[in-house]
């Protein structure tokens, strides 16, 4: 998920690292990790980066110029804020909640429902299969999500 000059570090005691960019907080029995660099690509994003890492759930932070990503693991949250996109999203039940300009999205996988709301147009799609979320979900750019929603 993470590649560029993030290198993983193993610490038993509590240490504060600060080479260059990468600034790293490791706690034993609580894991925590903070890294800061330069150029890392996340899930095709690149920019500047700051990832929070907590042991047994990882909770991940990515800001980019215009993106800001949370990720939990096991529930995964991601929130992504790109010019005027915001997006939320849990798997399981999966829950987005996307703007873009007047764009307003909410999909729910097991049951997928979605709104949409383009100018003045309101559009609720229902999918039975989640195969077509998680499709989307697997997706590096949002502005994909413009096509995507229009497909049934």
């Amino acid at each position: 998920m993470i590649t560029g000059r993030v290198k993983p570090t193993v610490i038993t005691k509590k240490t504060t690292l600060i080479t260059g960019k990468e600034k790293t907080t490791v706690v034993t029995g609580r894991v925590k990790t903070t890294v800061i660099t330069e150029r890392v690509k996340t899930s095709g994003i690149t920019g500047r980066v700051k990832i929070t890492v907590l042991y047994g759930r990882v909770k991940t932070t990515v800001i980019t110029r215009r993106v800001k990503t949370n990720l939990i693991t096991e529930r995964i949250k991601t929130t992504m804020i790109t010019g005027r996109v915001n997006t939320t999203v849990k798997t399981g039940r999966v829950k987005t909640t996307m703007i873009t300009g007047r764009v307003k999205t909410t999909v729910i996988t097991e049951r997928v429902k979605i709104t949409v709301i383009t100018g003045r147009v309101e559009t609720i799609v229902e999918w039975k299969s989640k195969d077509h979320i998680d499709d989307c979900m697997s997706k590096e750019h949002s502005d994909n999500w413009k096509t995507l929603l229009t497909r049934e």
